[in-house]
């Protein structure tokens, strides 16, 4: 079995509205830096091999997941979008489990249902040498 790494999330709580909010970029969390750096910016290089998304919600969205092959310059949608209702007052949505060791840089973001979230507790932890589960 893997170990797993909380990581921040990096998007603000959403507004009512439908915008697009980023809750984990690798190249965010790992960096791009430029070669000699000792920040190495692929997940592979971490040993990542899933990232899995919980959140405690008051309203619905889409989860949608990226990938990119040049440290965040373009980013590809990999998987179906996934639906997510309201959580139920002491309940939390997922995890939902991304298998990622294949892709060099992974995003993962919300599209918010165009209301308000009144209760907003994500959270993403990183997965290491476990392929044990995925999406």
């Amino acid at each position: 079995m893997g170990e797993s790494l909380k990581v921040k999330v990096v998007a603000a709580t959403p507004g009512a509205d439908t915008n697009v909010y980023v809750m984990f970029d690798s190249t965010v969390t790992f960096g791009v830096g430029a070669d000699g750096d000792p920040r190495n910016q692929t997940l592979n290089a971490h040993d990542i091999s899933r990232v899995a998304f919980s959140l405690e919600n008051s309203h619905l969205g889409t989860i949608r997941s990226y990938e990119s092959m040049d440290k965040g310059l373009n980013w590809v949608q990999f998987g179906d979008d996934i639906s997510v209702a309201a959580a139920g007052a002491t309940d939390i949505s997922g995890p939902y489990d991304f298998l990622v060791d294949t892709y060099d840089d992974v995003r993962i973001s919300w599209v918010n249902g165009g209301s308000a979230q009144t209760t907003w507790r994500p959270g993403i932890k990183l997965i290491r040498r476990d392929r044990a589960s995925g999406t």
